[in-house]
């Protein structure tokens, strides 16, 4: 009862690039994540790049680089269900994305 009171949960579709359909909606997460990343576990020649491009940047901020690991454990550590913080992303949005992502 509570949650049907005061939940801001909307019932209305996700729209995403003008998409309702959740199997678009993911392909779409897809292709705009793998243009944007690269399996580390296996392209250790774009691990390298990335780590000259981040350590050779001298206008940018120092960058914490977290390994896969760290964030496996940090998911981990983390209740579900929980509501999302700044970034608008939950602990299932990582859990449950399209595998292209994880």
């Amino acid at each position: 009862m509570w949650r049907s009171r005061f939940s801001k949960r909307s019932t209305e579709p996700l729209h995403i690039d003008s998409e309702t359909h959740p199997d678009k909606i993911a392909e779409r997460f897809r292709e705009v994540f793998a243009g944007s990343s690269f399996d580390s576990y296996v392209d250790s020649a774009e691990v390298t790049k990335l780590q000259e491009t981040l350590f050779s940047a001298t206008d940018l901020p120092p960058i914490n680089v977290f390994s896969i690991a760290d964030i496996e454990h940090a998911l981990q550590c983390l209740k579900s269900g929980k509501s999302y913080g700044i970034d608008e992303i939950t602990k299932e949005h990582l859990t449950y994305s399209h595998p292209a992502v994880r």
